[in-house]
């Protein structure tokens, strides 16, 4: 193939009018890979009716601009009719239907469905329907969490009928087996980052930035105020350490459904003056945070390649996080500390060892040395061995 290859990249989790910082490791494979090939994102989403008895309550749902544009991806903003619940089953054949419409004119060699379900269903319909080839990409909670059993079911059928399935980390590639994917069908490309925002840098300048008393004993957590990312915990812990560690601070960078419960508990007596809310923030603004912390803590229930963690490391900063997922393939003793999730006392222990340990900062930022350009490599040399494998089988 002399041109370049062309690729259609269908998800979510993607930055938005309404959600500007939503989905950036799927916009930064995206911007890395349109440096070696024809990139065209679409970015398709459920859309709710505007009467509130009728939209989602565990997350937040916003509807995006069709203008809207990201520097250096050219993406498209889509949408399909949806209802809380009762669309669930339905979703991945809308989605297919939103994408059939949009492709059907400009045919790309392979489709890339990020987020098994519903849009890799949804990319898959697309691509029999046009015969393209669709490679999935597994993030996490698409492949991990608890979902009903219809759902389940689509989940395994998206998983089992992919040319070839991408995971950000080797337990994901596991679970994905068990779903049914043939081994050699399913490879894992972990997250990079971009180190030119999320490098070493001086946690005094930081602290004077951003307000932070010197003193302070920062812990930090990046991520959606979502009850699966263990933040009842992680400010029982907080909680828990309060007497003993009178200069502890915890900031929570992030939004969603959990924030008004957050905010009420940090307004009790035990945590009242620790506890600071980051609504929302730039990439840059967070590697500030990070830089200011004595350490990043991540108590999720389940995680795929969590690349807050990545980013952390890359600042040089240690990382307190649960052993699940991806997590325990990216962080050691040398970088952080690993504890059971759903567990306050035990997220408070580490917490304090974090605290109390001499870490080695540059050891910590040599743990993890991927940037984005390798992610896009990858990605496109998967690309071009399943049209390769296509090729061969039509022959």
């Amino acid at each position: 193939m002399n041109r370049p290859l062309q690729i259609a990249i269908a998800t979510h989790f993607f930055p938005s009018s309404s959600q500007p910082h939503r989905g950036m490791p799927i916009y930064e494979i995206s911007k890395a890979l349109a440096k070696i090939a024809d990139v065209r994102v679409l970015c398709v989403d459920s859309v709710y009716p505007r009467n509130k008895l009728l939209r989602p309550r565990t997350f937040v749902s916003r509807t995006a601009e069709p203008s809207y544009t990201v520097p250096g991806v050219n993406v498209e903003y889509l949408g399909y009719a949806a209802l809380p619940v009762v669309s669930r089953s339905l979703n991945g054949y809308n989605c297919g239907r939103a994408l059939i419409a949009r492709l059907r004119d400009s045919l790309p060699d392979v489709i890339i469905g990020y987020n098994v379900y519903p849009e890799g269903f949804g990319a898959l319909a697309a691509g029999r329907e046009l015969g393209i080839p669709v490679v999935v990409g597994a993030l996490g909670s698409d492949v991990l969490a608890d979902r009903d059993y219809l759902v389940t079911r689509l989940t395994a059928r998206t998983i089992k009928n992919a040319s070839l399935v991408l995971t950000v980390s080797d337990q994901l590639r596991n679970a994905a087996i068990h779903f049914g994917v043939s081994p050699e069908k399913c490879i894992t490309i972990r997250n990079g980052c971009d180190f030119s925002i999320f490098k070493p840098s001086s946690r005094e300048a930081a602290r004077m930035e951003l307000n932070v008393a010197p003193r302070a004993e920062l812990a930090a957590f990046v991520g959606r105020l979502v009850p699966l990312k263990g933040l009842r915990e992680f400010f029982e812990a907080a909680a828990l350490l309060s007497a003993s560690r009178p200069d502890l601070r915890i900031v929570c960078i992030g939004e969603g459904p959990l924030e008004n419960e957050l905010a009420c508990r940090a307004a009790q007596p035990d945590l009242k003056g620790r506890v600071e809310f980051v609504r929302s923030a730039t990439p840059a603004q967070i590697a500030r945070w990070i830089a200011a912390s004595n350490a990043l803590c991540l108590p999720s229930y389940s995680e795929g390649c969590p690349n807050v963690v990545i980013e952390a490391l890359s600042c040089g900063r240690p990382v307190v996080a649960s052993n699940v997922g991806g997590i325990p393939e990216l962080v050691d003793s040398n970088c952080g500390i690993l504890v059971p999730p759903r567990d306050a006392n035990q997220l408070a222990n580490g917490i304090l060892r974090a605290l109390d340990y001499p870490w080695d900062h540059n050891q910590i930022t040599a743990a993890s040395r991927r940037s984005w350009d390798d992610v896009a490599r990858e990605t496109s040399e998967a690309c071009h061995s399943v049209l390769s494998s296509r090729a061969l089988a039509v022959a």
